[in-house]
């Protein structure tokens, strides 16, 4: 018998040491708080998604992707200008969040985009969003659907308000 029980036990050991102290560094799904996550009515084949992403950990989250039942096609984007000052929005292949940090969701800035839309989006609706992070956690939230002309702006800005739309 090549290794001993005794050295199997010890590197086990080993192995489950390193494991634990590296926890306290690792950023969950928990230390994402996703605020007030809302859904813009469609007004055709597309939406868009808005929220405030509070990162209570000491590391930078990444959020991948997200899926729905709402479309075919999922896209994270943000609007940035381009070489004549006109605003783009552009696919990106994730959203940071910093490190102990708040990140707004919201128009003319980074959000997500529902393409390709198998159903009309109505008003005081509410769908369910899951969110894929770069530490292969996992979120599944429930959005309500607001009115296309209503100011997104105030469900994402009430610094005051505690309680999550998506609760």
């Amino acid at each position: 018998m090549p290794y001993s029980l005794s050295s199997i036990r010890k590197g086990l050991l080993c192995g489950l040491f390193c494991f634990l102290i590296s926890l306290p560094h690792m950023a969950l799904a928990e230390d994402l708080r996703i605020e007030n996550l809302v859904i813009r009515e469609s007004t055709g084949s597309v939406s868009a998604g808005y929220a405030r992403l509070v990162n209570t950990s000491d590391q930078d989250i990444k959020i991948l992707r997200v899926e729905s039942e709402l479309a075919d096609i999922h896209e994270l984007h943000t609007v940035k200008a381009d070489n004549k000052g006109v605003l783009r929005m552009r696919e990106i292949p994730f959203i940071s969040i910093p490190a102990n940090q708040t990140l707004l969701l919201k128009p003319g800035a980074e959000h997500i985009m529902f393409i390709d839309l198998r159903q009309t989006l109505e008003p005081e609706t509410r769908h369910k969003i899951k969110f894929y992070f770069n530490n292969d956690t996992t979120q599944t939230v429930e959005a309500p659907v607001i009115p296309a002309t209503s100011l997104v702006m105030k469900y994402l800005n009430k610094e005051t308000e505690q309680k999550s739309l998506a609760e």
